[in-house]
């Protein structure tokens, strides 16, 4: 009977892998990417001979995509993974869109919103008004619709009530799944048999598409994204799984509830290597000042206890939150950090410099849309000293950081010494990087540029007491930045 089979199917397993080979070692952009994926996974389905080669099974089987609904649950209840165990190295778990907290009114805007999005996506004339119209709201998506749309609405009022309906049957089967504890057993399961090979985990909510202004819109998605990390933080303490890295990108509600968690408590990240935090946390309209201050609140009360789980593993931070929040009420030491990228924060200049001081591995510093609280003025020259006496030569690259409003932001590298300067914009950066690498002073140019008029080229008009006179208590707060003999934010050489 084997003589009958085609000769494809008795070619040895090396024929096999270089076959496979261009598609099994790409290393080309998203799309190209996608395409080898497609390909491989065409080939298994297509040839048996294929299906079970190391090399392709560890490309398909590399990351497993979970969602929470009613599907994949039933995929997580039949799917043997003992085939597939070894080669898995990523679990992506996102919600799905589906949120029981969605209104009417809130369900008919996105809706509409993402209408009028793939309505203008192929024509730029209209892509560009959209961009304008969107700062208005509400009553800029209404300008389009009657500019382009002729008044009439992408949907009937009577088709949106219908899908209304279907919409939130299918939100109320995913809460089911979150209350029933259904979702967080298959969870559990699957975490069990994957995680002595799997070293990332990482928890999305999904993202409508629905332009600017759209924090409102994606409110509901909160209630969804508390459930699945409460469900996922519940799974992985029940197995006793400590991810080598950690990317939580779901919606959170303000109130962080998880943190009282018992679960949460017996959770171990001593070998958390790379975290990145950036869960998206959104207020419902007409929300107050004192529910800003407790979503902040609540943030920096979660980071911080997750980074004291992993105080001495991290290497590599990223913070990234949907809101300007500050970064690090409460100091802690990472002494292991090479790598730290933020986006979007407020930085305390006394604070942060400190958590870079006692950052000794610190090598690499990204700060995008980074707003510096300059205090007293002077405070800014507390973060550029940070990074001129580290021990490590730190490289620092600066997206749109606001040091002070006054000033345009900056965007630049630093952390090199450059060569002379030929124009005023180069001398300032140059200068600021010769001093951030120890290599150059704080001189005219850098104090006119920071500081404008207010103190000589030594500093010493900015403020009397940061030159080493004892006048105030802020001594004791700089204290716990530089010794007791470098309390002085910006040094002449």
């Amino acid at each position: 009977m084997s003589e009958l089979r085609p000769a494809f199917y008795r070619l040895p397993v090396e024929i096999l892998i270089l076959i496979v080979k261009p598609f099994c070692e790409y290393n080309y952009h998203y799309g190209e990417r996608l395409q080898c994926l497609s390909t491989l996974r065409a080939l298994r389905l297509s040839c048996s001979q294929f299906a079970y080669l190391p090399c392709v099974q560890a490309k398909l089987f590399a990351v497993i995509y979970l969602k929470s609904c009613p599907e994949h649950v039933k995929r997580l209840e039949t799917t043997d993974f003992s085939r597939i165990t070894p080669y898995v190295r990523s679990i992506f778990i996102e919600s799905t869109k589906y949120t029981w907290g969605t209104s009417f009114e809130l369900f008919k805007e996105v809706v509409t919103r993402q209408a009028i999005h793939a309505h203008a996506a192929d024509n730029p004339e209209r892509s560009t008004d959209l961009n304008n119209f969107q700062w208005k709201g509400k009553r800029g998506y209404g300008l389009y619709v009657e500019k382009y749309m002729k008044g009439i609405p992408p949907l009937p009022e009577d088709e949106m009530e219908k899908s209304y309906e279907t919409y939130m049957a299918r939100a109320n089967e995913v809460r089911e799944l979150f209350d029933s504890g259904s979702f967080e057993q298959v969870l559990t399961a699957a975490f069990r048999k994957l995680s002595s090979f799997t070293h990332s985990l990482r928890i999305s909510t999904w993202d409508p598409d629905v332009g600017r202004s759209r924090n409102h819109c994606l409110a509901p998605s909160m209630l969804v994204g508390d459930a699945l990390f409460t469900a996922v933080l519940r799974s992985v303490s029940a197995v006793d799984w400590t991810p080598a890295d950690l990317s939580v990108n779901c919606s959170l509600t303000k109130e962080f509830s998880w943190l009282e968690d018992p679960k949460w408590a017996s959770i171990n990240l001593a070998g958390l290597k790379d975290l990145e935090f950036s869960p998206g946390c959104y207020l419902w309209p007409g929300s107050t000042i004192q529910d800003y201050v407790q979503n902040e609140t609540g943030w920096n009360a979660a980071l911080t206890s997750i980074l004291k789980k992993c105080q001495h593993s991290l290497t590599s931070l990223k913070l990234s939150p949907s809101r300007a929040h500050s970064f690090c009420r409460d100091v802690i030491a990472l002494p292991n950090l090479e790598t730290l990228e933020i986006e979007e924060l407020c930085v305390s200049p006394r604070r942060f410099a400190s958590f870079l001081r006692l950052s000794k591995s610190l090598r690499r510093l990204k700060l995008r849309s980074i707003d510096v609280d300059s205090g007293n003025g002077w405070e800014y020259k507390y973060i550029w000293n940070a990074i001129r006496h580290h021990e490590n030569k730190i490289r620092v690259d600066l997206d749109e950081v606001t040091i002070r409003s006054s000033n345009e932001p900056l965007n630049m590298t630093l952390g090199f010494p450059c060569r002379e300067p030929w124009s005023e914009t180069e001398d300032i950066e140059n200068s600021l990087n010769n001093y951030v690498s120890n290599s150059g002073k704080w001189n005219a140019a850098l104090q006119i540029w920071f500081d404008g008029d207010e103190g000589d080229e030594d500093g010493s008009s900015v403020h009397p007491s940061i030159f080493g006179e004892d006048s105030s208590s802020d001594q004791n707060d700089m204290e716990e930045i530089w010794d007791e003999d470098d309390d002085n934010p910006i040094e002449d050489d």
